[in-house]
Formats: C-alpha cells, sequence, structure tokens
C-alpha cells in the first residue's frame, strides 16, 4: 500500500504476486503443520503406553539378568522399542504431510520408502520373535543342563585329571553347558536370517552358517578326542611318574653322577618323564583331530614331525 501511495508499481506488482502466493500456499503449510501436531501427539501418546507396559512388564530386568548383561552397560529395551514406535508413527505421517504441502517431486520416492519399510515390518517382526524365542529356550536348556551336570559332580571330574585351569572358573559343567548354547543359537539364527528375506543379506550369511553347522560334528568329534586323550595322558603320564618314583628312578641319575638332587620345586626325572610321555600322547591326539576337520596337509606334517621327534 506504501509503494502504490508512491505510484511505484514495479515494486509493486512482484511484491502483491509474491503475497497472493504466499496466502495461497498457507493453507497447505498449516495443513501440513496440523499434520505434524497429530503426528507428535499419536507419537507421544503410543510411545508412552509402549514404555508403561514394557516397564509393567520389567523386560529390561528379566532380559537383562537371563542374559547376564551388567545394568551400567545394558541398552534399555523399553527405551529403544518406545522410541522406535515414536519415529514409526512419524514415518507414516510423512507422506502425507508431503501431500498436503504438494511436494510431488519428493512424495513419490518418500511414499514409496515407506511402503517398503511397512512391507518389511512382518518380516522384521518375525525373525526378531524367533530370535527371541530362540535365545530364550537356548539359555533355559543351557541353564538346565548346567545346573543338572553340577548335581551329578560333573565339576569334579577337571579336578581329578588336572584341567581344572583349561576349563576357568564356570568348570565343567558352564563349558559344556556354554557349547550347548551356541549350538542351539545357530539353526535359530538361521532361522531368522530366512526370515528376513533379504536374499543379498540372508543368502551368503544362511550359507556361512550352514557351513558352520555342518562342521560342527567335525569339530566336536576333534575336540572330544583332544580332551579324552588329554585326560587320559594326564592319568597314564601320573601313573608312570608314581610307577617310576617308586623303584627310585629319580635317584637314577645321581647314582651316575650325572647329575645332582634336584631343586626344591623343581622337576624330578619321573615327572619328566610322565610329561613327556602326555607330550606323546597329545601328538597322535592331535593327528587325528587334524585329520577329523579335514586338514589333511597339516596332519600330514605332524605326523612327519612325529617321526622326525622320535628319531
Amino acid at each position: 500500500a506504501f509503494f502504490q501511495t508512491l505510484g511505484i508499481t514495479q515494486i509493486t506488482e512482484p511484491l502483491n504476486k509474491f503475497l497472493n502466493q504466499l496466502f495461497e500456499y498457507a493453507p497447505k503449510i498449516l495443513g501440513a503443520g496440523g499434520l505434524l501436531l497429530v503426528a507428535w501427539i499419536v507419537a507421544t501418546v503410543l510411545r508412552a503406553i509402549v514404555s508403561k507396559l514394557l516397564s509393567a512388564a520389567k523386560i529390561d530386568e528379566r532380559l537383562g539378568r537371563k542374559a547376564g548383561i551388567e545394568e551400567e552397560k545394558s541398552i534399555p529395551l523399553t527405551k529403544s522399542l518406545s522410541d522406535a514406535v515414536y519415529w514409526l508413527v512419524f514415518l507414516i505421517f510423512l507422506p502425507a504431510v508431503l501431500s498436503a504441502l504438494e511436494l510431488v517431486g519428493i512424495l513419490e520416492p518418500v511414499q514409496g520408502m515407506v511402503d517398503k519399510i511397512l512391507g518389511f515390518l512382518p518380516n522384521i517382526l518375525t525373525a526378531a520373535i524367533i530370535a527371541v524365542v530362540g535365545w530364550f529356550v537356548a539359555r533355559i536348556i543351557q541353564k538346565v543342563v548346567t545346573n543338572l551336570l553340577i548335581a551329578v559332580g560333573a565339576d569334579k571330574l577337571p579336578e581329578k585329571v588336572g584341567i581344572t585351569n583349561i576349563l576357568g572358573k564356570q568348570g565343567l559343567s558352564g563349558t559344556i553347558g556354554m557349547i550347548l548354547y551356541a549350538f542351539i543359537l545357530l539353526p535359530v539364527f538361521i532361522a531368522a536370517l530366512n526370515a528376513l528375506k533379504i536374499e543379498a543379506v540372508t543368502q551368503p550369511a544362511s550359507d556361512m552358517l550352514n557351513t558352520i553347522l555342518l562342521a560342527l560334528p567335525n569339530i566336536f568329534a576333534a575336540g572330544m578326542v583332544l580332551a579324552l586323550s588329554y585326560m587320559v595322558g594326564r592319568i597314564v603320564a601320573s601313573l608312570i611318574t608314581n610307577l617310576l618314583s617308586g623303584i627310585g628312578f629319580n635317584s637314577l641319575f645321581v647314582w651316575l653322577g650325572l647329575r645332582t638332587e634336584p631343586a626344591e620345586g623343581g622337576k624330578s626325572p619321573s615327572s619328566m618323564a610322565g610329561y613327556l610321555v602326555l607330550v606323546v600322547v597329545m601328538f597322535f591326539a592331535v593327528i587325528e583331530a587334524t585329520g577329523l576337520l579335514g586338514f589333511s596337509e597339516l596332519s600330514d606334517l605332524i605326523s612327519q614331525l612325529t617321526v622326525f621327534i622320535s628319531h
């Protein structure tokens, strides 16, 4: 109005066009703002509902306790799922907001992206359910087997054969439980990946897990050969050590003048002989284990090394 009063039409005409376009577009901006407001209200309400339900079910505490995760290091599942629901609502409302603004160039790719995401959600949900159920089953079986082995006194066996340091604090029962836990989770992960139906990702991962799963019997057999050989070798080594010590083998080198009495804490000739027997037993066990794993070249190499050492 000021420029019109001055009669400067060169300025008033573009300004009037700009204002007319702005006022024509204002309802669209208000409509988009209203949709964003509705999306924010719905998202906030749903996030609060999901958070309350999961908190009431004590999901974080139960999953953390089952998984053995320390509270300081754990990521709250309740907050993660609540935030996921919150932003999912905004994602669903996004095409409507863009449509209200009549941004056709952006609307089409965004609409296609949202449709793909919403179409993929059932696959993600199915995979998550398979993974969670499989994980719970694996944890339950692990605890049952571990407690059963503890009850029958399986943890005393490593002390008798002298392999307590190898197993660590968890003992034989905990080690067997963890191995069983891993065996159960492998097919569960394969099923969860197949449920996603992303061939570019799931096919290589499934092939890798299937290869591992097919190799597990040989790995288990090789591990059993090594473990049993070590236990048998320790028993035989202990018998030979005691036998040689009983017949006076420890004094033989002193009588021959080849050495003096061993220092306190040092190894006696009989214990070194027993240790040598254990090494020989483990050499043969490693040859058999590498053969079971299909490492024929390594098995031949160890066999040749064994022959060389014997010479």
